[in-house]
C-alpha cells in the first residue's frame, strides 16, 4: 500500500491575510425630487456631491430612497448608517456641517398689492410649501398657519410649482433656485401651462429667516468627522459649485 505524503499546513500571521473589505454602508435619500434627487437617472445634486465625498474617503455604499418624514426615524432604528439631507438637532445621532442650503422666498401671485412683512399677512391666501416645511419655518408660522385659506406641503415641488401657475396655489414657500429650475423645466415640458414674464415673479424673503441648512446625518461620529473633512475639501477646491451648477444651469 502506497501512504500518501502528508504536508504541514502552515498558519499564516493575520497581518499576512488581507483585511476584508468594510461593510458597504446604507446611505437613504430623500424620494425624487429634482434638480436635487432624481431616481430614475440615480443623480442629482445631494447624490452627485455625496459621491464624490465617498469616492475621495473610499467609502462603498447602498442607496435607499424614503420619504422626508421616516428618514431620521430609519437612522435612527438603524435601518441606514447615513440620511443625506434632514434637519439636525436630534439627540444621539451625530451631524455634519451644512451639506445644502436653500434660500427660501415667498412667490405671491401675480397682482398681489397687499403689504407682506410676516406670515399673518398671508391670512386667506392658498399657501404651499415643501414636505416638512412647517417644523422648519419656526414658531411664528405655526401661530399663523391657522389663518391661512388653506395649506398643504409637497414631496414633489414640481407639483407645488405647477399648482402656483394654475392658480391651486397662491403664495409658495420655496427655495428660489429650485422655483426657476421648475419654471424652465415645466415652460420646456409644459408649454401650454402660461408663465408670467420673469420680471413679473414677486419673490419677498421668508420672514425672520435666511438660508435653511440641511445635514447629512451619522449614526457614528467617526464617520461624520471624515465626512466634514471631504465636504470642506469639495468647498476649497471648487468641486462643490461646479456640481451645484452642472444641475441648476446646464454648466459643466
Amino acid at each position: 500500500m502506497r501512504r500518501r505524503a502528508l504536508f504541514p499546513i502552515l498558519a499564516l500571521p493575520a497581518a499576512a491575510l488581507p483585511a476584508p473589505p468594510a461593510p458597504a454602508l446604507r446611505v437613504v435619500f430623500g424620494v425624487s425630487r429634482p434638480p436635487f434627487v432624481d431616481e430614475r437617472s440615480r443623480s442629482g445634486i445631494a447624490l452627485d456631491l455625496f459621491a464624490e465625498a465617498a469616492r475621495r474617503l473610499g467609502w462603498r455604499y447602498e442607496i435607499q430612497h424614503a420619504p422626508n418624514k421616516r428618514m431620521l426615524s430609519l437612522l435612527r432604528q438603524g435601518v441606514v448608517d447615513v440620511a443625506v439631507e434632514v434637519p439636525q438637532g436630534e439627540a444621539g445621532l451625530h451631524f455634519s456641517t451644512p451639506f445644502l442650503s436653500y434660500r427660501n422666498v415667498l412667490l405671491l401671485p401675480p397682482g398681489h398689492a397687499a403689504e407682506v412683512r410676516d406670515w399673518p399677512d398671508l391670512a386667506g391666501l392658498r399657501v404651499c410649501a415643501w414636505q416638512l416645511a412647517e417644523a422648519a419655518l419656526g414658531p411664528g408660522f405655526a401661530a399663523a398657519r391657522p389663518r391661512f385659506a388653506q395649506y398643504h406641503e409637497f414631496g414633489n415641488q414640481r407639483d407645488q410649482v405647477r399648482l402656483w401657475l394654475l392658480g391651486r396655489c397662491e403664495v409658495l414657500v420655496i427655495d428660489r433656485d429650485l422655483l426657476l429650475w421648475h419654471l424652465r423645466e415645466l415652460a420646456r415640458s409644459e408649454p401650454q401651462v402660461a408663465q408670467p414674464r420673469p420680471e413679473a415673479l414677486r419673490t419677498l424673503p421668508v420672514p425672520g429667516q435666511a438660508a435653511l441648512d440641511w445635514f447629512v446625518g451619522f449614526r457614528d461620529a467617526a464617520l461624520r468627522d471624515r465626512f466634514n473633512e471631504a465636504l470642506a475639501a469639495l468647498h476649497a477646491d471648487g468641486s462643490y459649485p461646479r456640481i451645484v451648477n452642472q444641475h441648476l444651469l446646464g454648466t459643466p
